[in-house]
């Protein structure tokens, strides 16, 4: 299977999180993606490959398994910042036609679900 008709990526190195700094009550809107070079190109190659599925399914996802990664202290990490820092485990790409589901966006169970209409 081709990177392109791939649906689930458990192998890229991927890491996503979200930060609530300690004088916050909510954590932050912004949720931060960081990767690889290689990483990062197949992600764009899987989404852009969204569109043809799209066109001939009526619908597309894929799914990028995300996980802190092994070389970064994260309790060290977020005391320095005077943070919490919330890895997600999940970033998931939704292509549909118009749903009832009219949110943009969600972050449920640490997975970021992203619905393009």
């Amino acid at each position: 299977m081709t990177a392109l008709s791939k649906k689930v990526f458990t192998e890229l190195q991927v890491y996503l999180w979200r930060i609530r700094f300690d004088n916050e009550d909510e954590w932050r809107p912004e949720i931060y993606l960081m990767g690889s070079d290689s990483a990062l190109r197949t992600m764009h190659d899987a989404l852009i490959s969204m569109s043809h599925e799209f066109q001939t399914e009526g619908q597309s996802t894929r799914k990028f398994l995300c996980n802190p990664p092994e070389d970064v202290d994260v309790v060290r990490l977020a005391r320095e910042k005077n943070a919490e820092i919330e890895w997600q485990i999940w970033l998931i790409f939704r292509l549909e036609k118009e749903s009832k589901d009219v949110r943009v966006s969600e972050l449920k169970n640490k997975a970021v679900t992203v619905r393009l209409h």
